[in-house]
């Protein structure tokens, strides 16, 4: 069985916080969550982004995950505060968030052979899914 080196993991890794926000967006169906209003779909949405960007960007400071959609510092303090209590009143939630998760984490990628052309294919499937989901041509 092939290992994912350290430069592959680092590729795998690497997703911005536009992707996310991208992704975030395509599966709830919203067009903009940047815009400024507090409806609860908006605001959860929001939450669902600030959780995915401190896990797969945590390198990024909460001000520059707020900057992403027109919020300081605070508000992404606040909205990953909410977030254990939210999830308890609207599940959905979570599982937005462990689908958009389970889709961009290493341990989704499983691989089978030692030859290097599976490797290949199974990375380049995964892009493809990626690029699909946000929108990339």
């Amino acid at each position: 069985m092939n290992k994912i080196n350290t430069k592959e993991k680092n590729i795998l890794k690497t997703v911005s916080l536009s992707a996310l926000k991208k992704m975030v967006e395509k599966e709830l169906k919203l067009n903009n969550i940047e815009q400024k209003c507090r409806s609860r779909e908006l605001a959860q949405a929001r939450f669902i982004y600030f959780k995915l960007s401190k896990f797969f960007c945590p390198n990024k400071s909460l001000a520059a995950i707020g900057r992403e959609v027109n919020r300081d510092h605070a508000t992404v303090i606040n909205g990953l505060r909410k977030w254990d209590e939210e999830i308890i009143y609207d599940p959905y939630m979570e599982i937005v968030y462990n689908k958009i998760k389970s889709i961009l984490s290493d341990e989704s990628i499983v691989i089978s052979s030692e030859e290097n052309a599976e490797l290949f294919q199974l990375l380049e499937a995964r892009i493809s899914k990626l690029e699909e989901l946000c929108y990339v041509v």
